[in-house]
């Protein structure tokens, strides 16, 4: 929801640094914990264990509360998903029946509340799991939704089966590699689940997309989206953008220099 697109190109700069800067204090903060205790367990709460143990209290309360505020934040957004896909995806779109938009945030809510009464079970039992499950995730929406993200947008010869196809095999293509390894198969590097879920999706999408029409009504979306909007100050804001790429390439460079100062040279030395 920007104002506008040069808006989003430079959220997108700014989260791009703000990423690599986060990963970069975590990786220097996780080597400076490992000095003072080396046997946490679980692992995962490394951050708690530090926020509880070696911080002053009022800059630990900062940290645990900083870390649920993310959790929440990106869990009502995955819920809102959810709710939004079996809603909308599956119910609307299964059967020829309409439904009314009460009905429909009802069952939105239902499932939503489904969902959380499992992963709360899951977090009790095994708390590390709720974050593998975040990166299986993670991996499932790259293979399933990737291509499709590409492909809805600049290609023209993209319908609606091959977009179905790709979403399942790249699903199923992520399943497939990680069952492979907890059943003892080690695969090479370069057929990582992802990877085979990758090549899946889009062979999915290539070949499923010879079948099906593509409508008039989707055709003309799709060059209307390609059209680039002209802002009235359009020299203006494109000026402000193009001070953006070089706003990444010195955070690179600081980022590359703080590394070699104080996680690389300090390891290296002792």
């Amino acid at each position: 929801m920007a104002k506008n697109e040069h808006v989003a190109i430079r959220a997108g700069v700014w989260a791009t640094i703000s990423i690599l800067t986060v990963y970069l204090f975590l990786h220097i903060s996780i080597s400076t914990i490992t000095t003072i205790k080396a046997d946490i367990a679980p692992t995962e709460k490394v951050f708690i264990w530090a926020a509880m143990n070696i911080v002053p209290t009022w800059l630990g309360v900062i940290i645990v509360s900083g870390i649920m505020a993310a959790a929440l934040s990106s869990c009502s957004s995955f819920l809102q998903i959810i709710g939004s896909s079996i809603t909308r995806d599956i119910m609307e779109q299964s059967r020829n029946k309409e439904y009314t938009d009460k009905y429909l945030l009802r069952a939105s809510r239902i499932s939503m509340v489904i969902i959380s009464l499992v992963i709360l079970l899951i977090g009790l039992l095994q708390p590390p799991a709720v974050m593998w499950i975040g990166y299986f995730a993670a991996t499932l929406f790259a293979t399933s939704w990737g291509p499709i993200a590409f492909a809805s947008v600049f290609s023209k010869k993209l319908t609606k089966e091959g977009a179905f196809w790709s979403i399942i095999f790249g699903f199923f293509g992520v399943i497939l590699g990680e069952s492979l390894g907890m059943f003892g198969v080690n695969l090479p590097v370069y057929f990582n689940p992802v990877i085979i879920g990758l090549i899946l999706s889009i062979s999915a999408l290539i070949i499923g997309s010879k079948y099906g029409v593509i409508t008039r009504e989707e055709r003309e979306f799709q060059e209307n989206i390609l059209q680039t909007p002209i802002e009235i100050d359009e020299k203006k804001e494109m000026n402000i953008t193009r001070r953006y790429p070089a706003y990444l390439m010195i955070s690179g460079a600081m980022i590359i220099v703080t590394t070699l100062l104080f996680y690389y040279w300090p390891i290296n030395i002792n």
